[in-house]
């Protein structure tokens, strides 16, 4: 009885051995025949993607400035481009992400596009290349291009000229974007609101000036409603033609002037009338959109001293100032 209990023990274990061994072997003929059939089926699958690049500018440019960016890839039959940007914003975590809405041109189906932002900002380009070659499939690429305000100005006064019965001078502001030594003007598209504000102050030891020309403050002129890249308002009221306040990306032109006043021939060439300080702001949008999404850059208060000179035989009142620009704040 105990031979035949040891028998039927050997028995079960021997073939129990060897359906362990056979379901292996199974298991690793099946998971062969698996990896074998994902190699062919990836073969046959979609082909290669068309490998694409983009060519634009290095670092950071001046808002309004046209770029351009040129897609790069092999040579395929029938290319289609389709070029898509989209400004980016910083999430909580620092990292930029895409934002909405995103922005697609009519005439941007070509390998090479221009673009004019006028707008502070971060924008991604996407290139997304179709087209007709047998065995290769369509292809992408990103590039990015920050857009920045201005952080310098030049300021120029041009010679002074009478018109009608007020001492013209124009004054000449033009913003840039300063890298080092390396200075670009912004561009013509960008948008920017700008105002000044002032104070006069009377030379007090003159009593007709300090009395007929008393202190006075002015802020925020002119008022702008929308930042733009081109914009006039004539201060003067039509007193004199041409205007007072001519904004043209980059430069603003800020025609100061006085009116001629009989008194004015009784005093010596050089006299001060008195003088004024003056602080020019620009402001502009960023993109992405949102109420406080603003840039601000201001100049330094500066002076301009208005004196007693003569041109062609005349006494007039010169605006003078020794500030020629420099940082915006």
């Amino acid at each position: 009885m105990c031979n035949i209990a040891t028998s039927l023990h050997r028995y079960i274990a021997t073939s129990l051995h060897r359906y362990i061994a056979t379901c292996t072997l199974f298991l690793a003929v099946t998971q062969t025949a698996v990896a074998q059939l994902t190699e062919e089926g990836s073969a046959k699958g979609s082909p290669p993607s068309l490998g694409v690049s983009i060519q634009g500018p290095t670092g950071p440019v001046p808002i309004g400035t046209k770029q351009v960016l040129v897609a790069g890839h092999n040579s395929v039959a029938l290319p289609r481009y389709e070029w898509v940007a989209h400004c980016l914003k910083k999430d909580k975590d620092g990292e930029l992400k895409e934002h909405e809405p995103h922005r697609t041109q009519a005439d941007w189906n070509k390998i090479q596009i221009k673009d004019c932002w006028g707008y502070e900002s971060i924008v991604k380009y996407r290139v997304n290349v179709n087209h007709a070659t047998v065995g290769i499939g369509p292809g992408s690429s990103d590039y990015i291009i920050e857009y920045k305000s201005p952080n310098w100005c030049d300021i120029k006064a041009d010679p002074l000229r009478i018109d009608g019965d007020a001492f013209v001078t124009p004054r000449k502001t033009t913003l840039f974007l300063k890298n080092g030594t390396k200075k670009e003007p912004i561009g013509p598209c960008a948008l920017v609101c700008c105002t000044e504000d002032w104070q006069w102050y009377p030379n007090k030891s003159d009593p007709f000036i300090k009395n007929a020309i008393p202190y006075l403050k002015l802020n925020g002129f002119p008022k702008c409603e929308t930042p733009s890249s081109k914009y006039r308002v004539d201060g003067s009221r039509d007193r004199f033609s041409g205007g007072t306040w001519d904004w043209e990306s980059p430069t603003l032109t800020d025609t100061q002037w006085f009116l001629d006043f009989p008194q004015l021939d009784s005093y010596k060439v050089g006299r001060s009338l008195g003088a004024y300080r003056i602080k020019y702001t620009f402001r502009g949008p960023k993109c992405p959109m949102c109420n406080d999404c603003q840039w601000e850059k201001c100049t330094e208060l500066f002076t301009c001293a208005l004196k007693v000179d003569i041109v062609d035989g005349k006494k007039v009142v010169r605006i003078v100032s020794n500030y020629n620009g420099g940082n915006l704040r």
